[in-house]
């Protein structure tokens, strides 16, 4: 029996397949590079450490899955817009300016994991990036979809950013579980969803991890990063905190 009447298993199985697989790449040790990428904060990284009681080699295993879930977040965007992508009707391929639409072009949507995750700048030009649909295409919808809203909803999205507010009659704002209805015409498929996912998850979960070819780390270990700050700390002759400091600040007056 098919665990959901709006969507292939075949579907729904790829996309968490590819999800996990995502996350267990981010998984794998973090090396000093890593580390130092778009610079480390060598002030907070002492304080973190002085305030909580932790060691270097914590703070880097802390830094290593703070980094990670960050990409996993992303990971998380892709999954929700490819289970869209198995909706009858609509299509929604990453990378194609809009995140989905309806196949007849009267509805588009700009997908949000939660609803406090855009600032006003970027609220602003998903405001506008949707206005920009609305008005090649007059007889569309456009709507503001969020995974986690603060309520079930459906409304007129009305932000106000830097001082302007925005309103258009064919701009929305809607909650995941309302788009899917709007989608599939069934109230509860959002819900169906999440208990599918349940159900899937454990059993693609055992099956990628008896497969021959399972590579996939199924813990994070950062030693990598922590030994080689230590070969560069005695390379310097200084010691594992006063490495980071020189190396995040290297070209400052005194480093």
């Amino acid at each position: 029996m098919a665990l959901l009447t709006f969507m292939s298993d075949e579907h729904l199985c790829s996309c968490i397949y590819r999800l996990y697989m995502s996350y267990m790449r981010d998984k794998r040790d973090l090396d000093l590079s890593d580390l130092y990428k778009n610079k480390l904060d060598p002030i907070k990284a002492y304080f973190d450490m002085e305030f909580n009681e932790t060691s270097l080699d914590e703070f880097i295993d802390i830094e290593a899955k703070r980094k990670a879930d960050k990409n996993i977040n992303n990971h998380i965007g892709n999954f929700h817009q490819e289970l869209l992508d198995g909706l009858d009707g609509f299509e929604a391929p990453l990378n194609a300016g809009y995140d989905v639409k309806k196949l007849d072009d009267t509805i588009f949507g700009e997908l949000k994991n939660k609803h406090n995750t855009m600032n006003s700048s970027s609220t602003e030009a998903t405001f506008q990036k949707l206005e920009r649909y609305a008005t090649d295409y007059p007889t569309s919808t456009c709507y503001l979809i969020e995974v986690v809203a603060t309520q079930s909803q459906n409304i007129l999205w009305t932000p106000t950013c830097s001082g302007r507010s925005y309103s258009n009659s064919r701009i929305r704002r809607i909650s995941i579980d309302r788009f899917y209805e709007l989608a599939t015409g069934i109230p509860n498929s959002f819900k169906e969803l999440c208990d599918a996912i349940r159900i899937a998850t454990p059993q693609i979960i055992k099956h990628i991890k008896e497969s021959e070819n399972q590579t996939a780390a199924s813990s994070m270990t950062t030693n990598n990063a922590h030994n080689e700050l230590v070969s560069r700390a005695q390379l310097l002759g200084i010691s594992e905190l006063e490495t980071i400091f020189k190396d995040n600040f290297t070209g400052y007056n005194g480093f």
